[in-house]
């Protein structure tokens, strides 16, 4: 849905999408977007409308193993910000 959203609010030519799930370390990739368009600028916000989704918007990637079991992260004020620009 969120490509599919993408393509049609941007004109995109195509986009990709790769979010990695499971146990991750610190500091791996987790996430690659990439956008086709015409132009550049439709392009990177198509991108940067896409991060700021998947970062605020996405449940999949909010819980963290720490040393005393599982803990939910929830999104900062910042994502929730970056998020509401698109409304």
């Amino acid at each position: 849905a969120l490509a599919e959203t993408a393509v049609a609010r941007f004109e995109l030519m195509g986009i990709l999408i790769v979010h990695r799930t499971g146990l991750m370390l610190p500091g791996e990739p987790i996430v690659l977007v990439s956008a086709a368009a015409f132009h550049r600028r439709e392009a990177i916000e198509a991108v940067d409308f896409a991060m700021d989704h998947l970062k605020g918007d996405s449940w999949f990637w909010k819980r963290e193993k720490r040393e005393d079991g599982w803990q939910w992260i929830e999104p900062r004020e910042r994502d929730h910000a970056d998020l509401a620009r698109w409304q």
